[in-house]
């Protein structure tokens, strides 16, 4: 399936008589309705902030002025139904996606008695949270369990096909539809695994996605509402994984205008000077294998610890390591790459410029298709003579718009817009044992 295929909606817009489970629901729109109902603001936070986090449920947020009583939850029932939000650029006219997920609260404000104006919140969040709150059963996820693992959530081990198996295993579980799902082949085989019943379904997707280096195999919910996983490739060689991807927007960016704040920031926080990974079921004296130091790091910034333990890595398909190996590579690959501390972007803010501006064009096709995973080059001199050159990742971003004059199809709108990011020169060069 390609991108496009999953998107067939504009403004802000509700399905009503469909489910989150509705590859293509029928949309009604909510910001062009007309009448005394106006969309105030829409505010989207979607991924994370830094590469060491794990992507959380992206959130929708939207604000209406309503005169009639016309989005009033007394009057309709909205909640898990599916909303999603997309954007026009006013310099070419066409729609783009910004966010897709389902209603999770619905409030309605009035001020005062017989006071002629609601307002009304609606809060969306997107499939990670389906997931999140999708608790295992046994007998109604996973394999078979072997004996004396009966009463537990048992996967069995994967065999030359990799961690998209298992994901794709755990979406049939929980009934989420393969058209809201992309998963992209992984690098490594997966050992068998056992849960315990009240687990979520996300920590399988999860301990899946680490499988590949935690915080590098990704698992997050993309602009069209798509449940993705991307494997170390994605973060390697992007450019080449998109090229083969079936359903992969990647962009590959120079930063149009952007404002303040703008920030950099160096911080001691980021450095991991001593590293320490290992996969299930190894022996514990053999623990002491699967540690990485820099020295001249540790003695400038004192021990700064990352480990990742009892990851479920069977074997590398691509390397041909061991389990163990696999994880040491691992550990090294953290420790050369963030035993210095280096300045960085923290965050970097775009804000609506009209769109017959010179710099118009270029920054409205920015900030109408930019997703988490794309890459983002960032260029600034500071006084005095630093500054920073580079390309980075985009880890996560809120967004907040409010319609110019009446809805999304005239003029332009108010839009503030935030990047979380990443340096790409954290993957120039893949795993290696050291």
């Amino acid at each position: 399936m390609g991108v496009l295929d999953v998107f067939n909606w504009q403004g802000l817009s509700v399905a009503p008589g469909n489910t989150i489970f509705d590859v293509a629901p029928s949309w009604s729109r909510l910001d062009n309705a007309g009448g005394g109902l106006r969309v105030h603001e829409v505010s989207i936070r979607r991924g994370r902030q830094s590469e060491f986090e794990s992507h959380e449920a992206g959130t929708l947020t939207a604000k209406f002025h309503d005169r009639g009583g016309d989005v009033d939850p007394t009057n309709v029932d909205w909640i898990s139904r599916p909303m999603a939000f997309a954007v026009r650029n006013p310099v070419t006219g066409t729609w783009h996606p910004r966010y897709r997920g389902a209603v999770d609260d619905h409030a309605y404000s009035l001020p005062r008695p017989g006071f002629v104006k609601g307002d009304v919140t609606i809060a969306c969040v997107d499939a990670i949270d389906y997931f999140a709150n999708f608790e295992l059963a046994p007998g109604l996820a996973g394999d078979v369990p072997p004996a004396l693992s009966e009463g537990y959530v048992f996967y069995e081990d994967t065999a030359v096909t990799g961690p998209q198996i298992r994901i794709e295993q755990a979406y049939a579980d929980c009934g989420w539809p393969s058209g809201l799902s992309s998963t992209f082949t992984g690098n490594v085989n997966l050992l068998e695994t056992k849960y315990s019943p009240g687990d979520s379904i996300l920590a399988v997707i999860r301990d899946a996605a680490d499988a590949e280096i935690p915080g590098v195999g990704q698992h997050f919910v993309d602009k069209y509402g798509v449940a993705c996983f991307h494997g170390r490739n994605a973060r390697f060689d992007p450019a080449t994984t998109a090229a083969t991807a079936t359903h992969w927007d990647y962009n590959d960016w120079s930063a149009p205008f952007f404002g303040p704040p703008f920030v950099v920031t160096r911080s001691r926080r980021i450095v991991r000077n001593q590293a320490m990974c290992y996969p299930q079921n190894i022996a514990q004296a053999e623990r002491v294998n699967q540690v990485v130091v820099d020295a001249a790091s540790i003695a400038q910034h004192g021990g700064r610890s990352w480990s990742a333990e009892n990851l479920i890595v069977k074997e590398g398909i691509t390397s041909g390591l061991t389990g163990p190996e696999e994880c040491l590579t691992y550990a090294n690959y953290i420790v050369s790459n963030y035993a210095a501390s280096v300045a960085r972007p923290a965050s970097i803010t775009f804000r609506a410029l009209r769109p017959t501006d010179v710099r118009g064009a270029a920054l409205w096709e920015f900030v109408t298709q930019v997703d988490i995973a794309d890459t983002i080059t960032v260029s600034r001199s500071h006084p005095g003579g630093g500054g920073v050159s580079g390309t980075y990742f985009v880890e996560g971003l809120s967004e907040t718009w409010r319609p110019g004059v009446l809805d999304l199809d005239t003029g332009y709108p108010f839009l503030e817009m935030t990047l979380d990011l990443s340096p790409t020169t954290y993957w120039t060069t893949e795993p290696e044992l050291p």
